[in-house]
């Protein structure tokens, strides 16, 4: 699959994901997406409804845990993993967006607007979530 297609389709995913868990729930809670099967499938894990109520550290480990187990099992072309960020005033969710050649974090700012929730563009850089990697070792894109 190509690299660039795959991130762009993460990135999309984990958008669209953000938004809707926002309408739905209010917050973006820890999860996990890959990207699996002959024809590159999404296939996501969300920790928050097996285990409601716990703290948002155990339910990145529970992500972290479900997306490596997977990726033992069937071996995905690309992982997302999706948390909520917090730095001061600022409302962010940020996704650890890994293939097998490259690794980086997508900070998706948002707020809410009248009636729905406006998502900007993300701003990227390396400060990674899980930085020895998710489902392989932290690299930056080629």
């Amino acid at each position: 699959m190509d690299e660039e297609y795959l991130l762009g389709l993460l990135l999309e995913i984990v958008k669209q994901s953000g938004v809707w868990l926002l309408e739905e729930r209010g917050q973006v809670a820890p999860y996990g997406i890959s990207i699996v099967g002959e024809h590159g499938e999404p296939a996501s894990f969300f920790p928050e409804e097996h285990h409601p109520g716990a703290p948002f550290a155990e339910l990145l480990a529970l992500a972290v845990a479900e997306l490596r187990a997977r990726a033992s099992e069937q071996p995905p072309f690309g992982v997302a993993l999706v948390t909520a960020l917090s730095d001061g005033p600022e409302r962010a969710f940020g996704a650890q967006i890994e293939t097998p050649s490259s690794s980086l974090r997508a900070v998706f700012q948002y707020r809410r607007m009248v009636d729905s929730w406006m998502i900007d563009e993300p701003k990227f850089d390396r400060e990674l979530l899980v930085p020895e990697g998710v489902c392989w070792p932290s690299r930056s894109p080629e």
